[in-house]
């Protein structure tokens, strides 16, 4: 951390260390801040609470444990995935992001930092990358701008990629030294990590405007990989929205894909997949409403059209937008009356409602999401707004008599933001609802039966290591929607007949994901192959 970027140069270290240059003395001084957080008599201890959470504590230890001995680093995880997985990421992993600063020394990171600066030395950090590993067969990249619910961490944001592929080996069997986490520093707009932060690491300046700035780096560490390592498969992670969308269509030439958008819009249609399996209503009966804003809900209807279409060929994607789903957005319900929403926009396809009859084209603009229910009489509400509380026990209710067993998916995380909790949706549906959240609850104890219910948890992690695996092994040209669509059928289908039948359970249990994981590789890699875009096999490298 002392080396003066000249330095750096000349040792080949430029990208495999964080940007700021760290005097020993001013590591010195981090240092003695993290230990006095234990002192009782230390004035800053109340500002440094979460260092002294117990979980902050066994995360270290697990980091040190993986310095020294990576081999039982894994075998841990890998055998104790449901006691570890708190610990090793969420939610234990937002406090390490918040306090990323202090928590880290050097050799604590496997990473690469990669700043707005270092524009015109891509080539010469990827090269220094080579020098110390072996080829990556899988990059997680952020740019640590939206980081879980926490906001722009700027550089801290590396602590999630390092930690997801760390999963990726431990569930998926990925080789530890074969995958490379990466950061974009392009600054940051959080103001306590420029001003109240003496020890952050990453570039001491606003977040980079110049647009054309920033794709050019991003154009060249893209490009850049590529060329290093043509099969290197590469996963975008937690960009705000606009950049997400804007990566997957810039670089589609590239294996790429994006876990908040892709992956969670597949996960989410797994788990719907086995709510209407639950349900007392075939398919062709449901009315989706789902509510939010930007680029997350929109994915999750592509993905949900994508199994209407599946299942019901004959119609078109505007039939079946028109005839199964409705959209709620900050601005009130998606209708024909907007004038904000014109023809060609993305939205446009919900306002289209012939089946509604003229009230649906004659009536005024609906702000109330409960006003919005009683016209759409939805089986199903999907949130993923942060709009906290904005399914209300009145709602719930009113769904709950339209349907035996409503499907009520609150997404939004972290828990602050969700639209109800699962004790809300399990007693104002007396029991009956099929539920998935984004943030994890504590099981739940039926006050009439006296069982420990288990609710559902859209947890990425159930499909990227096996999407991954997938990727790699095929040496994928790309990810098509094919694939992922292979991805949810195969999640759906791994439940046990226990977990499926006898629990109600939408998702499986975490303690065979290694084998769920194998499950969804072999459908991704079905349908590579069926698509074209498997180069290990068209290469002849069986």
């Amino acid at each position: 951390m002392a080396f003066s970027l000249s330095v750096r140069s000349k040792l080949h270290l430029k990208g495999l260390l964080p940007p700021s240059v760290d005097s020993l003395e001013r590591q010195s001084r981090k240092t003695l801040t993290y230990l006095r957080c234990f002192e009782s008599s230390d004035s800053d201890r109340k500002s440094h609470n979460s260092l002294l959470r117990p979980e902050i504590a066994k995360y270290l230890a697990l980091m040190n444990i993986k310095s020294e001995n990576m081999t039982l680093f894994y075998h841990l995880l890998t055998n104790n995935l449901s006691e570890l997985l708190q610990i090793i990421y969420t939610p234990t992993i937002a406090d390490v992001c918040l306090n990323y600063s202090i928590l880290h020394t050097t050799g604590f990171a496997d990473a690469l930092f990669i700043s707005i600066e270092d524009a015109h030395h891509i080539t010469e950090i990827l090269k220094n990358w080579k020098l110390s590993h072996p080829s990556p067969e899988l990059c997680v990249i952020t740019d640590g701008s939206s980081i879980l619910g926490l906001g722009d961490m700027g550089l801290n944001g590396i602590v999630i990629p390092m930690r997801k592929l760390d999963l990726y080996v431990a569930i998926a069997g990925l080789i530890p030294s074969r995958v490379m986490p990466v950061v974009l520093d392009f600054g940051t707009e959080n103001e306590m990590l420029l001003e109240n932060d003496e020890f952050y690491m990453g570039l001491r300046k606003k977040r980079e405007k110049n647009q054309k700035k920033v794709w050019e780096l991003w154009d060249s560490v893209m490009d850049g990989i590529n060329v290093q390592w043509t099969n290197c498969i590469i996963q975008f992670e937690d960009l705000e929205s606009e950049r997400a969308l804007e990566c997957l269509s810039r670089y589609q030439k590239y294996p790429c894909f994006n876990d908040d958008l892709q992956v969670t819009s597949a996960v989410i249609l797994a788990g719907f997949i086995n709510a209407i399996k639950h349900s007392t209503l075939p398919l062709e009966s449901h009315r989706i409403l789902l509510c939010g804003q930007g680029s997350a809900i929109l994915a999750i209807a592509e993905y949900l059209r994508i199994h209407f279409e599946s299942e019901f060929p004959s119609l078109s994607e505007n039939e079946i937008f028109s005839r199964f789903f409705y959209l709620f957005d900050f601005g009130g319900m998606v209708m024909p009356s907007r004038s904000d929403i014109t023809e060609g926009d993305e939205k446009w396809c919900f306002t289209q409602k012939k089946q509604m009859g003229e009230e649906w084209f004659n009536k005024r603009d609906i702000s109330n999401l409960e006003e919005a229910v009683k016209l759409v009489k939805p089986t199903a509400i999907i949130g993923i707004g942060n709009n906290p509380g904005i399914f209300t026990e009145k709602i719930i209710r009113y769904i709950s008599k339209i349907c035996e067993r409503p499907i009520i998916f609150p997404l939004s995380i972290p828990k602050e933001n969700i639209e109800c909790t699962f004790q809300q949706a399990f007693e104002f549906t007396n029991g009956r609802v099929l539920f998935i959240s984004g943030s994890k609850f504590p099981d739940y104890l039926d006050p009439e039966s006296g069982i420990a219910i288990q609710p559902g948890q859209g947890n990425n992690m159930f499909m990227f290591p096996g999407l991954g695996l997938g990727l790699i092994l095929q040496k994928a040209s790309r990810l098509t929607k094919g694939m992922l669509y292979s991805a949810a059928n195969a999640l759906a289908l791994s439940l046990t007949p226990f977990e499926f039948e006898d629990l109600g359970c939408l998702f499986p249990r975490l303690n065979h994901l290694r084998q769920i994981s194998i499950m969804i590789a072999a459908a991704v890699i079905e349908i590579g192959v069926k698509e074209d875009v498997a180069r290990s096999l068209l290469q002849g490298n069986h």
